[in-house]
């Protein structure tokens, strides 16, 4: 018997506990609206929904009422009120707020803007709500005052009608969206006209360990408060200040309930965790076969491609990224002898890849694609680039599209930030006067036709068979009708899960290993810890 989630926020904020068991739950939480996939006409002012997305920006704690008084004029009754999970003070034309009550009590909250994860393949999206049962809320009528203090607003009222208007948006490769007659830039990092933008608001300690970049699902009561529409965290707006989207386009959403990434892996009805280690062997076979045939019957490149598909970072020492993998494979013929190779490839890895994106590099790509966030202290935006994605992105970078020319100061730091990437897997955001260093978990493939520009972990010179440069495109049909289900979700599963397995090496291997790496240094002294590491990564 499913429960009922028919709660509003001021029954939730007095029975917290039994209201999380309640969503705790997977059949409830799966019966929540998600933004991402439902049209904003469908949702409603005070819903419990959810929202699946990564951190794009983060924003600095704000203070609000998580109670306060108001006073009927007429009766002269004063009622405390919860202020948690709510835009605006909330009391009608005939009660008034009492600002000196020793029952305000103001707390502080956090607020995060997250968008819809970047390069998250089709296939890999949750599918659309179809519950045909209303969830939704409605709150009291009555009129709503901004519940954000403001300092100076508190001293003086009259400094709440600053006046308040909308600016627009900065030129970026994001989408835009159009409200009110005005045009507004969602900061996608990888723009997508079916992407979405949410403001969330976190309370208490909710999401103290969250951190640009990271993926959470959220679930929490809806804002559409039109009184919101042109504040920052509930701040009124001055000219010189962020203004973010109406909430018709970029809702605000009230945290309740926070789950991490590795909860996203869609679920599989067809393998366990276990049954991954029990199959890892036919399953790979199957995954070598079909690489194999799409790399020209090259079995070197597919046994590395797979190992490059399952590496990630599993741990940091020093300056090293411990499991980071990149693969150069070169080789690759030219867009003139076999035009269109490297789409269809990266087109039949994203099919087998949660999140993937694929980035030409040719020079006028180069010189004007924006990678690397930027700090904009005008908006106190972080304007989001395309090199923003979360952990376990999968980037494929196509260098036979490269033609001769001259890269401009842009080109110059794309590239520079591009080598940064794959050898370090850190990236430097642009705070203008100073440089943010992130971490990151993005394993890099580069296509090129001779030997990469950038340096990478593992190089592999395609030999191509000739007759399966003749029958390529007919290869590629056979490998999209060979990975059908259920193999094909197998496949998914078995990459997905598999680089996220808990493995360590025995003690007395670790000696061999040891010794070893002394031969090597003796025999070839240009053998370095981080050959070492790249076996140790292949071996693992």
């Amino acid at each position: 018997m499913m429960d009922n989630l028919n709660f509003d926020s001021n029954f939730l904020a007095h029975n917290t506990e039994s209201c999380l068991s309640k969503l705790n739950k997977e059949e409830n939480w799966n019966r929540l609206p998600l933004i991402n996939s439902c049209s904003h006409q469908n949702l409603k002012d005070g819903q419990l929904v959810r929202f699946r997305g990564m951190i794009q920006d983060m924003y600095n704690p704000v203070l609000y009422f998580s109670s306060y008084a108001v006073r009927n004029t007429k009766t002269n009754e004063t009622l405390i009120r919860c202020g948690k999970y709510k835009d605006s003070l909330e009391y009608s034309e005939e009660e008034e707020f009492l600002f000196e009550s020793e029952d305000n009590i103001n707390k502080e909250r956090r607020s995060v803007y997250c968008v819809s994860i970047p390069a998250l393949n089709d296939w890999a999206k949750l599918p659309l709500h179809t519950s045909n049962e209303s969830l939704v809320n409605h709150e009291n009528a009555g009129a709503k005052r901004n519940m954000e203090i403001d300092e100076e607003e508190s001293s003086d009222k009259s400094e709440s009608n600053i006046t308040k208007r909308l600016c627009s948006s900065q030129e970026s490769a994001s989408n835009k969206q159009v409200a009110n007659g005005m045009e507004y830039d969602l900061n996608l990092p990888i723009p997508n006209l079916m992407d979405k933008a949410c403001i969330i608001n976190l309370y208490d300690e909710d999401g103290s360990n969250l951190k640009l970049n990271d993926v959470v699902e959220v679930a929490g009561f809806l804002s559409f408060d039109s009184s919101t529409t042109c504040t920052i965290n509930g701040d009124f707006c001055t000219d010189d200040e962020i203004k973010f989207p109406p909430s018709s386009i970029v809702p605000r959403l009230h945290a309740v309930l926070i789950k991490d990434a590795m909860s996203f892996n869609p679920p599989s009805n067809l393998l366990s965790t276990d049954d991954v280690w029990q199959n890892a062997a036919y399953l790979q076979k199957e995954l070598k076969l079909v690489l194999t045939q799409v790399l020209f019957g090259d079995i070197l490149a597919a046994d590395y491609l797979i190992l490059h598909l399952l590496s990630t970072v599993y741990k940091r020492q020093d300056m090293m990224a411990l499991g980071k993998c990149s693969l150069n494979l070169s080789n690759i013929p030219s867009p003139s002898l076999l035009p269109g190779y490297t789409k269809k490839l990266y087109s039949l890895l994203s099919e087998l890849l949660h999140k993937s994106h694929f980035l030409p590099m040719s020079l006028t790509n180069m010189n004007s694609v924006d990678l690397i966030p930027k700090k904009n202290y005008e908006t106190n935006k972080l304007i989001s680039g395309q090199l923003q994605l979360s952990n376990k992105t999968h980037l494929v970078l196509d260098e036979t599209c490269m033609e001769a020319g001259k890269l401009d100061e842009k080109g110059v730091r794309n590239i520079q930030a591009l080598g940064n990437l794959i050898t370090f897997q850190k990236l430097d955001y642009n705070f203008q006067f100073y440089p943010v260093e992130i971490d990151t978990n993005i394993p890099v493939l580069i296509l090129s036709e001779g030997k990469s520009m950038l340096n990478s972990d593992c190089h592999v010179v395609l030999q191509p068979d000739k007759m399966c440069l003749l029958t390529i495109n007919e290869t590629f049909e056979a490998a999209k009708h060979f990975m059908k289900d259920p193999l094909l979700s197998r496949l998914r599963f078995y990459l997905s899960s598999i680089p996220f397995k808990d493995h360590e090496i025995p003690s007395d291997l670790q000696k061999v290993i040891h010794e070893d790496f002394v031969k090597l240094r003796q025999n070839d002294n240009k053998f370095s810890g981080d050959d070492l590491h790249i076996l140790l990564v292949l071996a693992r």
